[in-house]
């Protein structure tokens, strides 16, 4: 019921604005908070895609990855309030935006600072392969 009212409101809310001391970090794309009446909403920050963390790492090497990745998106996100854009609900029912800053995009900085990649749905690419092929000098 929630997903549907959620949608309803999709349809006339273009931005949302949240304090930052209202969210919990899953990983490093996704975060927890109340949006409206909803509580412990997924957001999954649009354009990226970081390595995987516990259960879901292939490989050692990928979790280290996953909880650098969360740990930085922890120290962004609990800076300032956020502001949401480009809303959608992805595959998995999460609340899929832009995640903004004071204007700078939370997307960029991730992938500037090495700790996610451009994604724009679809297959995802192994981390784990990745970093053989980096280990082994191939092309990333």
């Amino acid at each position: 019921m929630q997903i549907l009212i959620l949608n309803i409101i999709l349809l006339f809310v273009d931005t949302i604005t949240i304090p930052s001391q209202n969210i919990g970090i899953y990983d490093g794309d996704t975060f927890y908070t109340d949006i409206f009446f909803i509580s412990n909403m997924p957001v999954r920050i649009r354009g990226i895609d970081t390595p995987e963390k516990s259960h879901n790492s292939r490989c050692k090497e990928e979790h280290k990855l996953a909880v650098a990745a969360q740990d930085h998106l922890h120290t962004l996100l609990h800076q300032q309030h956020l502001t949401l854009t480009n809303l959608s609900l992805d595959k998995y029912k999460r609340l899929l935006a832009t995640v903004t800053i004071h204007d700078r995009d939370i997307a960029i900085d991730m992938i500037a600072s090495n700790h996610a990649r451009l994604y724009h749905g679809g297959k995802r690419r192994s981390w784990c392969t990745q970093l053989q092929d980096k280990m082994s000098g191939g092309d990333i």
